[in-house]
């Protein structure tokens, strides 16, 4: 089945639908985002989590020795660089014994060409909007049809219950990343997380 990750978790009355959907991620915000929490509030969000459900970090354009001091900080298990960070800082990152997911904004046929010049450990397939993710739209799938790439394929933007079978059949992504898709008036709802697991699991039975 493909796996999920839910991002943007803020708050600790979004938690309830984390642990009762149990998705295969949860991402914390560390950019600038309405979503944006301190390593403390992470730190603290995740005590309340099961273990195996693993924790991304999203970074924008950071300087390095503070990305790790954070990631250290909240005992990250993935790195999610969404910025304009070069193949060189994603090597030194990952060289430090994270696994790297590396954003990219899809609009048109030729940016899938910005992803040969990364060894990152995920790619991650987004929309352009005038936020660096969680902009909550879409891009042309079929752009991404048949893509082959040697880590894992991320699949974001505007994703939610209604579209996340067209998406998967579409696409074929490892991981589907949502954040809006799953909320209300800006907040994780347990209902909506509920809504798009079952759809998931139902089609993968």
């Amino acid at each position: 089945m493909t796996q999920v990750k839910i991002c943007g978790i803020s708050r600790q009355e979004e938690l309830a639908g984390i642990r009762k959907g149990k998705p295969d991620y949860v991402g914390f915000v560390f950019a600038p985002s309405k979503r944006q929490v301190t390593p403390e509030q992470a730190l603290h969000l995740t005590k309340e989590l099961d273990a195996s459900i693993q924790r991304v970090g999203v970074f924008v354009n950071l300087e390095e020795t503070e990305l790790l001091k954070m990631a250290h900080q909240v005992s990250l298990d993935v790195i999610q660089l969404h910025g304009d960070e070069s193949p060189a800082y994603c090597q030194r990152v990952k060289g430090e014994g994270y696994r790297i997911w590396k954003s990219f904004t899809i609009g048109k046929p030729d940016d899938l060409n910005q992803m040969r010049d990364y060894l990152a450990d995920g790619y991650l397939l987004d929309a352009a909007g005038p936020l660096r993710g969680g902009n909550g739209v879409t891009f042309p799938w079929e752009l991404a049809r048949n893509i082959s790439v040697e880590g894992k394929l991320v699949l974001a933007g505007g994703i939610n219950a209604g579209n996340i079978i067209e998406a998967i059949e579409t696409v074929n992504p490892d991981i589907v990343d949502i954040s809006s898709g799953v909320e209300v008036k800006g907040i994780k709802s347990e209902e909506k997380i509920r809504e798009l697991m079952d759809r998931l699991r139902s089609v993968a039975k």
